[in-house]
């Protein structure tokens, strides 16, 4: 009743909202009407073995649109359309069965409508509606149609008679979900989800980037210390470190920029080659969970022999700095120890031992300038050894964490750097704060440096840019650091 009544705000994802603004007296009124329907479901008794539509179950939301016309409430679905080869793009809907405490959801079926036979629809069934409401899994993804380039190609001729300009090559896939319910009286109900999902041609490898999210420990499953030392307000990463928490915003430059983030919720070594090659970048930000000796194995395959673009922005980890972020939690009357710094030094530098690159553990602070951009670290970590031939770029003027105290570094550490290993290319910046900060310019760096290092491969008639010069034009430094 709370949700079937709420008024929905203009400027706000339901991530932010939820079903939206309360409003006590409709949410009254229909409760009010969810008894009548109650009464009259028991006095009809007939009706208990015929599956009646919405009676005494909802779903929340009731309607998915991921096309534009359900932005901003349906953000970001609506601005993340699938394509063939995209990984399934999950989402859990509530359900609420308002006629018994327990009852299970009995079967689901998926109704195409236009276009709605290139979506392979997936449900994940909860055990049981207890109690009165329960989450279902819905996975979307895009089947091998071979006659979807066709159908992209009629519906842009289609636009173009219509309004004279070119038309995008992209469709609509509609349908609708059936989801059946049945309690222990044998009471059957029913409700259905109308789904609306946009459809556009397989973006370009170089378009696009595997989030890497499996090593990134959800809280709280412990103590984790904040990324940044800096910041007294709060103790805990508390974020999750995911695209849809404080790395929203680099979600929102990527859609921007065109490029197209799948996430990656498996070890590494579950990447076959086959579904690798869709991606050129591999974007590993603040890992705090170790890495399997076969992640490292595949990773390094894929960079040296399939050329695939490492993006890696790790956290700090100090053993000193450890013990002194310990603290005395007065809820558990318990002494709290970080399982891990803000990021994981000792897998960082499994991952990147293969390639000849190793990260410190001192924890240092300042300004970064590489070219023209100006880049701000906070609580990050130096770059202790590289490989001869790397670029590489040093900070100045920073300061080092000691017992809770920073002092100037003696000397300028290495922040950032560029390695070439076998085929591909490895970019590493010693802190992800950046990417958390909205007045950085690290998301520019980011999809500049893609842009660099990954060029379109179908040629362009317009000479490159210097933004895609940026980094193959600068002159190598051979390094030796021990």
């Amino acid at each position: 009743a709370i949700w079937q009544t709420a008024a929905r705000t203009e400027a706000a994802s339901i991530f932010e909202q939820g079903a939206g603004i309360l409003d006590i007296e409709a949410a009254a009124e229909r409760m009010r009407g969810i008894d009548r329907e109650y009464l009259r479901t028991e006095a009809d008794v007939k009706s208990w073995r015929v599956p009646q539509k919405g009676r005494l179950v909802a779903l929340f939301p009731s309607e998915l649109d991921w096309t534009p016309e359900g932005c901003p409430y349906m953000w970001p679905y609506c601005h993340s359309p699938l394509y063939k080869t995209r990984l399934p793009v999950s989402i859990n809907i509530t359900v609420a069965y308002s006629r018994k405490v327990s009852s299970q959801l009995v079967g689901s079926k998926w109704t195409p409508g236009l276009n709605g036979d290139i979506l392979d629809v997936r449900v994940s069934r909860p055990a049981r509606v207890w109690p009165w409401t329960a989450g279902i899994g819905l996975h979307f993804s895009i089947r091998d149609d071979a006659s979807l380039d066709e159908r992209f190609e009629e519906y842009a001729r289609l636009v173009n008679k219509a309004t004279k300009t070119a038309g995008a090559r992209e469709l609509v896939a509609e349908g609708t979900i059936r989801f059946n319910f049945a309690d222990s009286d044998g009471f059957n109900t029913f409700e259905e989800l109308p789904v609306r999902i946009r459809v556009i041609p397989t973006p370009p490898s170089e378009r696009r980037i595997l989030w890497d999210q499996v090593h990134s420990i959800r809280y709280p499953p412990g103590y984790l210390p904040r990324d940044n030392l800096e910041q007294k307000l709060t103790m805990l990463d508390w974020h999750g470190d995911d695209l849809m928490s404080n790395f929203v915003e680099l979600l929102r430059h990527s859609q921007r920029r065109g490029y197209y983030l799948d996430t990656w919720n498996e070890p590494f070594s579950c990447l076959t080659p086959a579904v690798a090659a869709r991606f050129g970048t591999l974007l590993i930000v603040d890992p705090e969970d170790f890495f399997l000796p076969e992640d490292v194995a595949k990773v390094d395959l894929l960079v040296k022999q399939s050329g695939l673009l490492l993006l890696l922005f790790p956290e700090w980890y100090n053993e000193k700095v450890l013990q002194e972020v310990a603290f005395i939690d007065d809820n558990t009357r318990s002494f709290w120890t970080p399982l891990t710094g803000g990021g994981n030094t000792q897998a960082v530098n499994a991952l990147l031992k293969p390639h000849g690159i190793e990260i410190g553990d001192a924890v240092i602070s300042g300004e970064l300038r590489i070219d023209h951009y100006s880049l701000q670290l906070s609580s990050g970590v130096p770059l202790v050894r590289l490989p001869p031939g790397s670029e590489v770029s040093y900070g100045r003027n920073f300061t080092v964490l000691t017992r809770k105290r920073s002092r100037p570094a003696t000397v300028n550490p290495a922040a950032w750097a560029l390695v070439r290993s076998g085929r591909g290319f490895i970019s590493l910046l010693g802190d992800s704060e950046c990417l958390e900060n909205l007045t950085n310019p690290c998301f520019t760096f980011l999809f500049d440096t893609i842009e660099a290092l990954l060029p379109p491969k179908t040629p362009t008639l317009t000479p490159p840019t210097p933004r895609q010069k940026l980094f193959l034009s600068t002159a190598l430094l051979p390094l030796g650091l021990s």
